[in-house]
């Protein structure tokens, strides 16, 4: 979306710079017809659905070994195991769907697409960030400094995890 947002702005600074109030309002309000679109009726991006990122080089990040049982709830670690809430079950669903045999090539798991599987309604940015928050504890993460589900700003998240085979 990011090209739209741009044009969106331009057109924006051109009508400010000229002087015509009645077209900078007009790119405001597409812009916010744009964002409510995106953020509350479940616009998936297919450009970056299915990308790879390159994870950042500055930081070491901890793969999750595991065995998940959608219908338990349960995430079986090397040392633990870890019975989760409804939703937090289906959070890890959609995780476990974007895990490959290596994780450095896992998929980003976009804002939308968990938003849209989890909440269906209009939803809140804070109601995402909690599940996260609160899966990220019960994996044993550390939220400030994360290293099993990564942050990609304004994007989504990618799992850190590698399923192991039962």
């Amino acid at each position: 979306m990011g090209k739209i947002e741009d044009t969106i702005f331009e057109n924006y600074k051109k009508a400010i710079e000229q002087g015509n109030i009645e077209q900078a309002e007009k790119a405001l309000n597409l812009a916010k017809t744009l964002k409510d679109l995106i953020e509350n009726h479940g616009f998936i991006d297919y450009t970056n659905a299915n990308q790879t990122y390159p994870l950042p080089a500055t930081r070491n990040f901890s793969s999750l070994l595991y065995k998940y049982d959608y219908h338990q709830a349960c995430i079986n670690t090397q040392n633990k195991q870890i019975i989760l809430t409804p939703l937090e079950n289906k959070l890890f669903y959609l995780f476990d769907q974007k895990t490959t045999d290596k994780y450095e090539n896992n998929k980003i798991l976009t804002k939308i697409e968990i938003k849209t599987a989890l909440f269906r309604k209009t939803f809140s940015n804070s109601a995402l960030r909690i599940a996260i928050h609160r899966l990220r504890l019960k994996l044993g993460d550390i939220p400030k400094n994360p290293n099993i589900i990564i942050n990609f700003y304004k994007t989504g998240y990618i799992f850190m995890g590698k399923r192991l085979e039962t």
